[in-house]
């Protein structure tokens, strides 16, 4: 399209700007119209695209992201004592619950695959209740933690 538009249309280079958003990438801020993008190319004859630039989504929306460890803190749980309540071996940190920010587009996106948060693992949104929960973590090693 860009250089049917420079070798065709116009004829000349051309500074394109405000381009659809369904052809853009993602994270590029839209326009109060909710249909374009800012974002610019300056495209000649024959050669295309040679300069590109966008302004980035930078409001952020808040997130619930849950991140799952070990249900217990005993690695072998038959390890445990005959006779003691393994209740006194659940990891209290088994789910934590914290505030997390994301791009606006990111909260439209139903392609169902994980996405990477800032170097602590891959989520997968629950449409069911909006949360992103963490599927697997960059490293992952267990630790036994002191009761």
């Amino acid at each position: 399209h860009e250089r049917f538009l420079v070798e065709q249309h116009f004829g000349k280079p051309v500074i394109m700007t405000d381009y659809p958003k369904d052809i853009k990438a993602f994270y590029m801020k839209q326009n109060e119209d909710g249909r374009t993008v800012r974002g610019m190319d300056v495209l000649f004859p024959k050669i295309g695209e040679i300069i590109g630039g966008s302004e980035r989504e930078a409001s952020l929306e808040k997130i619930e992201a849950r991140i799952f460890d070990t249900l217990f803190t005993e690695e072998q749980m038959g390890a445990i004592p005959e006779g003691v309540d393994y209740k006194d071996y659940l990891n209290p940190n088994s789910l934590v619950i914290k505030t997390a920010y994301a791009e606006p587009a990111l909260l439209e996106d139903k392609s169902g695959i994980a996405v990477q948060f800032e170097r602590v693992g891959y989520f997968f949104h629950d449409p069911k209740n909006g949360a992103w929960n963490k599927a697997t973590g960059l490293r992952d090693s267990f630790k036994i933690q002191q009761a």
